[in-house]
Formats: C-alpha cells, structure tokens, sequence
C-alpha cells in the first residue's frame, strides 16, 4: 500500500512538473489540465489514505437520517395508541400495528422484542447497542464528509499555487500569457475551492444536525418501547414523552392525541380516553 502510494505522489509531481513547466515554457493553454492532475494524484495521495476515500465514497450515500415532519408528536400519539391497544387486545394485539406505515428501525425491533416476550433489561441492552452503532455511523460519515472538503480545498490551493507561479513567472519576464489557460487554472480553482466549502462545511453541518434530531427520535422511541413493556397506562407514557415535544408538537398531539386503530379496541372508552390526553396537555402547558 506504501509503494502504491508512494508512485501516486511519484506521478503527480512529474505532472506537475511537466504542467509548470509548459504553462512557463510554452505558454500551453492545456498546460493547466496537467497541474490539475497533478494536484489531485499527490493530494489524494498525501492527505487521505485510499481505504478512507473509498470507504467514505462507498459509505456516505447510504448513511442518513430522512426526518418525518413532526416525527416526535407521531411517535408519542404511537406510544399512547400501543398503550391502549395492550391493555384491551392484550401485547400479541401490537403484532400487526403500524406496520409498514412508521418505518424507523429501532421501532419495529424494540416493538417485535416486546411481542417476544424478551427480558426488559435486555431489549435495552439491545436497542442501546443498535442506537450507539447508527450513532457511530453516523458520525463517521460528518468526518468523511470534512476529509473529502479538506481534499477539495487542498486540490484547488495546489492547482492556484502552482499554476500561478508558472504564470507569474513569464509575466516577470514580460512573456505572453495564454488567456484560455489562465481562465481554465482559475475556473477548475474556484470548482474545487466550492466543493471544498461544500462538504467540509454546508454538507457535515447540515449531517450532523441530521444527526443529532435521529438520536434524539432514537432516545424517545426507547423510552416509549420500556414504558410499553413495562404495562405504562397512556397518561404515563404522555408524561413521558412530553419532554421530547416542542410546542408546536404538543399542539398537534392535542388535535389527535390516538391513531384511528385505537377505536377498534375500545371504541366505548376512546373519546374519553382521547378528552383525558387533552386535559393533560392543558395541565401541562399552564404548569410550564
């Protein structure tokens, strides 16, 4: 791998060389094409290793988080439902709720080791496992996302460098220069310097606020699985999950606090159940 490495930068200088060289010789309008190669050989030589470039090519398209408007009021108005339906159809009635229609993987894994009838402190364990593993994921992808933006950056500072050294050598001895090649060095610079912001800077930040809202979707799914498990009566499970609501959440929770699926369990006792959640979100809000 060292060897392999060591030809890439090999090359790239003799690219480089051979582009200065033209640009400051010859005035090559194309002269530029081989600084740009250059460039780009001994950067991704020196600054990233090839595991990591390929790693983080093959890894950042399928890492990320598509948020659902108003995730967290739907998971409490989920949470609420499961409560209601377990303590009227019993937990085998949750085996087919919400299925295919909350597509959030920690959800139907905690949910279907609930069904099973699995010990509490280990479905924790578990879901804390897989929650720590897409957290890692997660933030491995920010980090290639920096390197690929700190590539960028490092290609097109190389490109300007270089290339304007050749150029302002001939200008120093009063030489023509090739405005074709001067336009192609500084517009392959500004492309590279763009995407350098791009992904060092927009692109990770945007990662890793993706990042934060899913692990906080993640802690409340969590608690909302334990509290189910543990037999938590709807108004408990609210209390619960009203830390994770902002204001405008526990407004649209107050307009439909349960899923349509509830009434088919216990439609005598629904509008009161339904009453008794808004009631509490009202003693809620007038206490905060």
């Amino acid at each position: 791998m060292k060897g392999n490495k060591l030809w890439f930068i090999f090359a790239g200088v003799l690219l480089l060389l051979a582009g200065s060289y033209g640009i400051f010789s010859f005035n090559n309008a194309w002269a530029p094409i081989l600084v740009i190669i250059g460039s780009v050989s001994i950067c991704l030589a020196a600054s990233v290793p090839m595991t990591t470039l390929r790693e983080a090519l093959a890894y950042c398209p399928a890492v990320g988080y598509k948020p659902i408007p108003h995730e967290p009021a739907l998971i409490a108005r989920i949470f609420m439902s499961m409560s209601c339906i377990a303590r009227c159809g019993g937990i085998l009635a949750l085996e087919k709720f919400m299925n295919g229609k909350y597509d959030n993987f920690i959800y139907h894994m905690g949910k279907n080791m609930v069904i099973d009838g699995m010990d509490p402190d280990f479905v924790k364990s578990v879901l804390l496992n897989n929650i720590r593993q897409m957290q890692r994921r997660r933030e491995l992808k920010v980090r290639y996302l920096r390197q690929i933006g700190f590539l960028f950056f490092y290609i097109g500072f190389s490109v300007s460098i270089i290339g304007g050294l050749a150029y302002g050598g001939r200008m120093i001895k009063a030489q023509e220069i090739s405005v074709e090649g001067m336009e192609l060095l500084i517009g392959i610079t500004a492309i590279f310097l763009i995407l350098g912001l791009l992904f060092a800077f927009l692109l990770s930040f945007r990662e890793k606020n993706s990042s934060f809202q899913a692990a906080q979707i993640q802690r409340q799914i969590l608690a909302g699985i334990l509290a189910v498990q543990c037999g938590d009566s709807f108004n408990a499970i609210l209390r619960q999950q009203y830390t994770f609501l902002s204001s405008e959440e526990v407004k649209l929770l107050s307009e439909t606090p349960l899923l349509p699926e509830v009434q088919s369990y216990s439609e005598a006792s629904y509008d009161k159940t339904v009453t008794a959640i808004r009631n509490s979100l009202r003693e809620f809000n007038s206490t905060i």
